[in-house]
């Protein structure tokens, strides 16, 4: 592998997940076949921390990762960065997931990472996970919340005809901090689904 040289440790970060895959999923290692363009540094990327490029017919994959960002980045979540990224390019390569689905997360975790879906950069600082859930309870049990993902709450509705959409959240899964993005009623705003015995599905 082509690994531009640099001050974060990169080539070793590649190792330890190679190694990784190896261990736990031999049979993902044998079938690929690692000659990339480059995996290097950039000073352009400033919004994420990393990007994955593959191009099926030359089988081409670049690998970038942001130096601002890098900067910033604890040496967990550099390499949980590198893992991801390399989760993509295999899941690119092998045909698999085109986002960040089953096989991704698998394929981040064997890899010793934590299978996250994004990590974005802004404004000086790394909000790791932003993701909205959908909001829901059954009229037969309104103290009782589900928080899923918009096509989870669309199967939940169909499953249940008493069911109601409270609202939409966004949450930062590293704090565990939300915001309403809309509410059935004001008073709904108050009201935080994720503590207590809620549990956030993936």
């Amino acid at each position: 592998m082509n690994i531009a040289p640099n001050a974060h440790n990169l080539q070793q970060r590649v190792d330890y997940a190679l190694a990784n895959l190896k261990q736990n999923a031999p049979d993902i290692s044998a079938r690929m076949s690692w000659h990339w363009t480059d995996i290097a540094m950039s000073n352009r990327m400033h919004r994420t921390a990393g990007l994955c490029n593959y191009w099926r017919k030359s089988d081409e994959l670049r690998l970038q990762f942001s130096e601002s960002a890098f900067q910033r980045l604890s040496e967990i979540d550099k390499t949980d960065t590198v893992i991801h990224e390399l989760a993509h390019a295999i899941c690119f390569r092998l045909n698999l997931d085109n986002g960040h689905g089953y096989h991704f997360k698998r394929i981040c975790k064997l890899m010793g990472g934590s299978g996250h879906r994004c990590l974005k950069v802004e404004a000086g600082q790394v909000k790791r996970n932003l993701v909205k859930r959908w909001v829901l309870t059954r009229k037969s049990n309104p103290s009782k919340l589900a928080i899923y993902t918009r096509k989870e709450a669309e199967d939940y509705k169909h499953d249940y005809d008493d069911a109601v959409l409270l609202g939409v959240i966004q949450v930062d899964r590293n704090t565990k901090q939300l915001r309403w993005l809309s509410a059935l009623t004001p008073e709904i705003r108050t009201v935080n689904p994720l503590e207590g015995m809620y549990e956030m599905m993936a």
